[in-house]
C-alpha cells in the first residue's frame, strides 16, 4: 500500500451500492436497532445524509454483532420477591396509615420575608487597549445585591471628578427605580 492511499478519506458517494451504503450509515450512527433508527428518519434527524432513506433502511438493514450486543433483552429481575410475606400487627398498619395522611401534601405555602440588605458593589475595569469612538477608556461597574441588578457606565478616565459624575448617574438610575442603598462595598482603588 503506498503512502498516499494511507490518507485518503471515503465518502459515502464513492461506495459501489446502496446495501453499503446503509452498512456504512449504520456504523456512522452508532449501530441503532432498525426500529429506533427508522423512528429517527423519519422524523427528519438524518435529513442531511445523503441517499439515507428509511425505506432503503428496512431494504438493506445489516444485522450486526454490534446492534445484538447492545440491545439484548433481558428478562427483568427483582420484580416479585421471594421472602415470605410477614404480617405487620394492626396497631402497626394503623401507624402507618396515620403516618402517609400526615405526608401527603395539601397545597400548603411556605413564604421567607428576608429583610432587604440594600447593598451595592462597584469596581472599575482596567484600561481598554482601544479608546471608543467617544473618548471612553473605562468601565464602571455596580451591583445592587437584593436585586441581582448589574449596571455599566462608561468612563473617560479614573480621576476624580470623572468617577463622581459617573458613580452619581448609575445612582439616580437606582434611585428611580426605588432602591436606596444604605452599604457600598469599594475596590482598592483610590482616584487619580
Amino acid at each position: 500500500m503506498s503512502r498516499r492511499s494511507e490518507h485518503l478519506l471515503h465518502s459515502v458517494h464513492e461506495l459501489p451500492n446502496t446495501e453499503q451504503v446503509i452498512a456504512w450509515y449504520h456504523a456512522a450512527a452508532g449501530y441503532p436497532t432498525k426500529a429506533t433508527w427508522i423512528k429517527a428518519i423519519d422524523a427528519g434527524f438524518f435529513a442531511t445524509w445523503p441517499m439515507l432513506t428509511s425505506k432503503s433502511v428496512r431494504k438493506h438493514y445489516p444485522e450486526s454483532d454490534e446492534t445484538t450486543k447492545g440491545h439484548m433483552r433481558r428478562i427483568k429481575s427483582g420484580v416479585r420477591s421471594t421472602k415470605e410475606q410477614v404480617q405487620e400487627p394492626e396497631e402497626v398498619s394503623e401507624a402507618l396509615t396515620r403516618l402517609a395522611e400526615l405526608r401527603k401534601k395539601h397545597r400548603d405555602v411556605y413564604v421567607q420575608v428576608k429583610e432587604a440588605s440594600e447593598i451595592i458593589y462597584t469596581d472599575q475595569t482596567g484600561r481598554f487597549p482601544v479608546t471608543s469612538s467617544r473618548g471612553h477608556k473605562y468601565i464602571m461597574v455596580l451591583v445592587e445585591i437584593d436585586g441581582n441588578y448589574i449596571a455599566m457606565e462608561p468612563m473617560r478616565s479614573k480621576e476624580t471628578a470623572e468617577m463622581i459624575l459617573v458613580y452619581t448617574k448609575i445612582i439616580e438610575r437606582l434611585k428611580k427605580q426605588g432602591v436606596h442603598p444604605k452599604k457600598q462595598f469599594l475596590d482598592n482603588e483610590a482616584p487619580k
